[in-house]
């Protein structure tokens, strides 16, 4: 099977690669893209190809480069099979909060205690944030 793909094959240059796609191996599955997401913010960045040494972004961006980091898509080969009717959409669960927090007070106050209690980290200034991150969202293997 073949799949097409967006590429920056340099640095401010976009083209449509096309390679074949075998069969998953044990613990990957294959997918078909539904929907992806390409920001306008980080993909142009990295289009752009101008990074300051030692930043996460001269580490991570090396050329060529495949842009998107989000996708939907729908499984067609897993090991082991698994039948379509298993699989479902969850649907705008970030949408359906918002709802919920619009429509109740308690759900609103338990946003804001999480908001409150929450802190953030810029993951991005971390050299090994990108390796860290690719073995985090690996799957598990798959016990028979």
């Amino acid at each position: 099977m073949k799949s097409k793909y967006i590429v920056f094959p340099e640095a401010r240059e976009v083209d449509v690669w096309e390679e074949e796609i075998g069969q998953p191996g044990e613990g990957e599955i294959l997918c078909q893209a539904e929907r992806s997401l390409i920001s306008i913010g980080t993909e142009l960045h990295c289009l752009n190809g101008v990074f300051d040494p030692g930043t996460n972004w001269y580490d991570w961006v090396k050329y060529p480069f495949r842009p998107g980091y989000s996708m939907s898509a729908r499984v067609i080969g897993l090991l082991p099979p698994v039948p379509l009717e298993r699989v479902r959409a969850v649907g705008n669960t970030a949408g359906d909060g918002a709802r919920l927090a619009a429509l109740s007070a308690a759900v609103r106050a338990e946003a804001v205690e999480i908001a409150r209690t929450a802190g953030y980290i810029e993951l991005s200034a971390r050299k090994d944030f990108q390796s860290i991150f690719m073995q985090a969202i690996a799957f598990p293997s798959i016990e028979r």
